[in-house]
């Protein structure tokens, strides 16, 4: 996934860590040209918890 571009906007650069309720990115926000970091929750993983 690395490169890919998200919401028009997040340009993710690589896997930060991944846990119990998703995954973490290191990403550029090519708006405001500065590094963020997105979380992606995997809902699958939160529905096995019940």
């Amino acid at each position: 996934m690395s490169g890919l571009l998200v919401a028009g906007r997040y340009r993710l650069q690589y896997l930060q860590g991944s846990g119990g309720m998703g995954d973490v990115w290191l990403a550029l926000d090519t708006h405001l040209d500065r590094p963020v970091a997105l979380k992606f929750l995997a809902l699958n993983r939160l529905r096995e918890r019940h």
